[in-house]
């Protein structure tokens, strides 16, 4: 077989393959930083009212407040941030002025929607006051991401202990509302950033940038589901205070001779990086809608890898408890994403009757097909099948159920069913448009005409109920620092 071979070809296994891994300087060492927001060190809601009328959800607002980090930067070329340790830390308080009584607690259900993540609208990253990314909708995403990323061990186990995870559902923690006093929970959630996980393939040249600032928006709303099925005697109020805000970091430094080694390597005396991050657009589908519907999702970009999207209310809470975290299918028989004139995939698929089909390009827009190990997360064929309304035309998967008083049936033919606060709506769906791996922009340009959704809902929208669909693109992000002028942009 050798003789086939060029020399060139022949190797070692790798068992036997003894390399020593490069080494740093003597003078490299590696910390940890914690900083506390610049100005806003605690966020506090209105006094609102936990429990719920029987038979209806409620959704309170809280106080949307932009929280700002500068991070130490622009020291010196040495120094890089390992963005693997990037997280956020803060601690939630539970104020209960009213405690709720004469009530069944067992029929009435108060859950924090996902994990702590759901607390924050959006994230920006600012150099010298230059948006470097930004992504909007972030709770969403994140909530998402979780739900279709994460297995149900992983979920119970580390997720519960840091994000706030449930350990018996497919949300987050349960709150306390049955006595007056305080309830503290504390959280510690990663970033999705290119200082983030978004940004683990590499050392972030943080040293050689200067001015670096990261906000996060608070939510709207405030992310607890409360769906009641039996009326309390007296309604539970109270505020809601998230504050001992910590972004922590790690940073390293690989001493002054390694810096001159790599920066003696740079091409034009700059860092150049290849990355991915979020972007996101909307848009509405009003009420009574049905038939084909054509949403223009207003992402221009170089290369668009993959996209994810879920349509979701908060205007029927019977529907979706969890407001626009719940996901669900709008009766879709038909649906595909067309780009500069090419439809992906070219045959549309069918959520409503073929929603396994579907299912599995969702999983390919997340990069998670291959093996079956990969086809992970808590979407479930109830949470995945859920469904605005019966009657679609043509034969439904038995898989499509309509969730209704708060209650979502396992299929259409197991009435056993689960509470929507407790196993959100998950009906996602995603298209992958990666040409190839190991090449630098690998997606689709959107630059020219933006993304465009084509669906035919086999069933009107209901009326007064209007629908928005969320559209997050994942695209390729070339970073560029340059240490002379301690500038970075980013080229998405």
């Amino acid at each position: 077989m050798s003789a086939f071979l060029p020399s060139s070809a022949l190797g070692l296994p790798a068992s036997l393959d003894f390399k020593l891994p490069p080494s740093l300087s003597d003078d490299s060492k590696a910390y940890h930083v914690s900083i506390s927001p610049d100005s806003i060190t605690s966020v506090v809601s209105p006094t609102v009212t936990f429990t719920a009328a029987a038979g209806t959800s409620l959704i309170n607002p809280f106080n949307s407040q932009l929280l700002t980090w500068t991070l130490p930067s622009g020291t010196s070329r040495d120094l890089f941030l390992d963005p693997k340790e990037t997280f956020l830390t803060f601690r939630m308080r539970i104020n209960l002025a009213v405690a709720a009584n004469g009530g069944t607690p067992a029929g009435n259900l108060h859950q924090l929607i996902g994990s702590a993540q759901s607390f924050f609208d959006s994230l920006i990253l600012y150099s010298n006051n230059i948006p470097i990314e930004q992504i909007n909708g972030y709770n969403l995403l994140a909530h998402q991401l979780l739900n279709a990323t994460v297995n149900s061990a992983e979920r119970y186990g580390g997720c519960a202990v840091a994000l706030g995870c449930d350990t018996d559902s497919a949300t987050g923690v349960n709150l306390a509302i049955t006595a007056a006093g305080d309830t503290f929970y504390s959280f510690s959630i990663p970033l999705i950033s290119i200082i983030g996980i978004n940004g683990r393939d590499h050392l972030f040249p943080i040293g050689s940038i200067s001015n670096l600032q990261l906000q996060m928006q608070t939510a709207t709303n405030l992310p607890f589901a409360t769906y009641c099925t039996a009326p309390y005697a007296n309604q539970a109020s109270g505020t809601v205070t998230l504050d001992q805000f910590s972004l922590n970091m790690k940073y390293v430094s690989i001493g002054q001779q390694s810096a001159a080694l790599l920066y003696s390597t740079l091409p034009d005396g700059k860092y150049f990086m290849k990355t991915q991050t979020w972007v996101q657009s909307s848009a509405n589908i009003p009420a009574n809608t049905g038939g084909t519907v054509n949403l223009a999702y207003q992402i221009r970009n170089s290369s668009l890898k993959s996209m994810i999207i879920q349509n979701s209310t908060s205007a029927a809470v019977g529907l979706c408890p969890n407001g626009l975290y719940d996901a669900v299918n709008l009766s879709v028989t038909q649906f595909n994403i067309n780009v500069g004139g090419l439809n992906y995939p070219q045959t549309p698929l069918n959520p409503t009757q073929r929603p396994s089909q579907a299912f599995l390009h969702y999983m390919s827009a997340l990069g998670m097909n291959g093996d079956y190990k990969k086809i992970g997360g808590l979407l479930t064929r109830s949470s995945y099948g859920a469904t605005m309304t019966g009657g679609i035309i043509g034969q439904s998967d038995s898989m499509m159920v309509v969730p209704a008083l708060g209650v979502r049936a396992n299929s259409s033919i197991d009435a056993a069913t689960n509470p929507v606060i407790l196993y959100p709506n998950q009906s996602y769906l995603g298209c992958d448009f990666e040409k190839s791996g190991g090449i630098l922009f690998n997606g689709v340009s959107t630059r020219s005409a933006p993304p465009v959704g084509n669906y035919f809902l086999g069933a009107n929208t209901p009326a007064g109920v209007n629908f928005t669909s969320f559209a997050f693109g994942l695209v390729d992000c070339v970073v560029i620092v340059d240490p002379m002028s301690q500038t970075i942009s980013a080229y998405v």
